[in-house]
């Protein structure tokens, strides 16, 4: 298991406020954990970097929604945020882009 998938898998495990984690437990946590990445990244378009607090903290909350079974609720709760992000990224990565075609069409 990679380091950044250990420190996601205590953040929920502490979220839940969880003090022993048998084997079984810890499967499903991870299980959310991956269900949690790829429904975000369908939503906002791209793959997040969930070393960022902001992104570690939407998929965290994602996973408490689905451990106790209130995904619905979550989209509805969170469909604010999941727009922020989306739109944040977008920025991004259309300014990376605007940066990257001007530094090539650069005259030295």
């Amino acid at each position: 298991m990679t380091d950044t998938k250990n420190l996601l898998l205590n953040d929920l495990r502490n979220e839940l406020q969880l003090t022993i984690l048998d084997e079984l437990t810890k499967l499903r946590l991870e299980r959310y954990l991956d269900e949690g990445k790829y429904a975000l990244r369908d939503r906002i378009g791209i793959e997040l970097d969930y070393t960022r607090s902001e992104n570690k903290a939407i998929l965290i909350n994602y996973c408490v929604y689905a451990y106790y079974h209130m995904l619905d609720e979550f989209f509805e709760r969170y469909k604010g945020d999941v727009a922020a992000i989306k739109k944040r990224e977008a920025l991004k990565f259309y300014g990376d882009k605007l940066k990257q075609e001007k530094d090539e069409n650069q005259i030295i």
